[in-house]
């Protein structure tokens, strides 16, 4: 076991799984699950907590045991599963969610082979038993189609493959010597860890290799009056974007850009 906050379930039998996020993706939207992780295997006297599983885009990590009770729900531990969630709203990238609610399933699925009466059991959100938001009215409202998913994968239908409908709004630049920089929206998140990092690009998100030079261009700032040399938002790489600025717009990574959201190339 990765986590060693958990105790014996004391003779209780497992009777439902509770499902969390890991805070409200206005201040997690770029959430680490190694953080995450790391925080969940942390001890820390009366203030230790834990779940049983970590789900994110990129996949899932065990960290404690079923037959033992992690620290998630106060007075239903002993008798529950808890797993901890990527968290999404209608900002988050379509393909990023569907990633997670797959790998959600696909989890749940497999604590219905080693429990099969909990197939029978409805999914409970984390605020039903204790006083919290978590894990969201997005997670709420998609309980029942999750079971339903989970119930398909463990029936033996085959897991959904993510496919892409829509241009992603996010990208990672990468320079040659392997630094990373996650551009969502106008924001950045510079030297994610290895494991969101490969969890992005598992998901789909592409990466485009870039120059330090071309870096600067693309490095959002605060003070809007400064922005003329820089791009304000993701569709401003576009090249069909009329407010594209004309510098970036005449460089080879416009191209780039355009091929890895799947833009066609603007010719007037």
């Amino acid at each position: 076991m990765t986590s060693p906050n958990y105790c014996s379930r004391k003779g209780h039998n497992v009777q439902f799984i509770v499902v969390h996020w890991w805070g409200n993706p206005a201040h997690h939207r770029d959430g680490d699950p190694s953080g995450v992780i790391k925080h969940l295997s942390t001890p820390a006297g009366e203030k230790s907590v834990s779940a049983h599983a970590v789900v994110w885009p990129g996949g899932v990590t065990e960290l404690i045991d079923p037959r033992y009770a992690a620290w998630h729900a106060k007075s239903v531990n002993r008798f529950t599963i808890g797993i901890e969630c990527w968290p999404w709203d209608e900002r988050s990238p379509k393909d990023l969610v569907n990633a997670t609610l797959e790998n959600l399933a696909q989890q749940i699925a497999h604590y219905y082979q080693l429990y099969p009466h909990l197939a029978d059991v409805r999914l409970h959100a984390h605020s039903e038993h204790v006083a919290t938001e978590c894990p969201g009215k997005h997670y709420r409202a998609r309980l029942n189609s999750i079971r339903a998913r989970a119930l398909e994968i463990y029936q033996g239908k085959p897991a959904k493959q993510p496919q892409r409908k829509e241009i992603p709004k996010m990208i990672i630049f990468r320079t040659p010597e392997g630094v990373c920089t996650i551009f969502l929206n106008g924001e950045t998140k510079q030297n994610p860890s290895q494991a969101l990092l490969n969890a992005l690009i598992n998901a789909g998100v592409p990466v485009v290799e870039v120059s330090h030079d071309d870096l600067a261009w693309l490095e959002p700032s605060k003070n809007w009056q400064f922005m003329a040399s820089r791009i304000k938002d993701l569709k401003d790489m576009e090249t069909g974007y009329p407010g594209i600025n004309p510098t970036l717009k005449a460089t080879s990574l416009t191209q780039q850009i355009a091929t890895s959201l799947g833009i066609s190339q603007r010719t007037n």
